[in-house]
């Protein structure tokens, strides 16, 4: 019996036997680019927006508000985040309030993503002074919130 063929994740570093070398972005270092986080539990989307972002920033990305939480008190300072309202634990809307008490400065700069704009999230993004991106949105949409966010 074969194995199936597990398929290539790009954001997992490759396994010693799969012969295939990271990818090094020579065009700027992570120390010169702007650091976003990314938070979506869909896992796909969060791999194409680390993938997409990439090129001009350094981006983490993770699944959860509480995983975002962490990566906050772990990792070097964030720039920016984007991300998702709706998701199961702690919702966007709920993670920027505990972000706006760890880090107001940072809070200001958060984009949010929802495929349901309704009343409550753009009440919620009027008075935080946050902006919204609608699913689906495009890449250059994503890049020219976060130069905005960066500016």
């Amino acid at each position: 019996m074969t194995r199936p063929r597990r398929a290539f994740d790009p954001l997992e570093p490759p396994s010693s036997s799969s012969g295939l070398r990271p990818r090094i972005d020579t065009s700027a270092t992570s120390a010169t680019k702007r650091r976003v986080l990314i938070v979506d539990d869909e896992p796909s989307l969060r791999r194409v927006m680390v993938l997409l972002l990439a090129e001009r920033f350094a981006v983490v990305g993770v699944a959860s508000a509480a995983a975002a939480l962490a990566a906050l008190q772990c990792e070097e300072p964030f720039d920016a985040i984007v991300t998702d309202v709706h998701m199961p634990g702690m919702s966007g809307l709920a993670f920027h309030t505990a972000l706006t008490r760890i880090d107001p400065s940072l809070a200001r700069r958060v984009c949010f993503l929802t495929g349901n704009l309704d009343a409550h999230v753009l009440d919620y993004s009027v008075r935080s002074g946050c902006c919204v991106l609608t699913k689906p949105f495009r890449h250059e949409d994503l890049v020219a919130t976060l130069d905005d966010l960066l500016a």
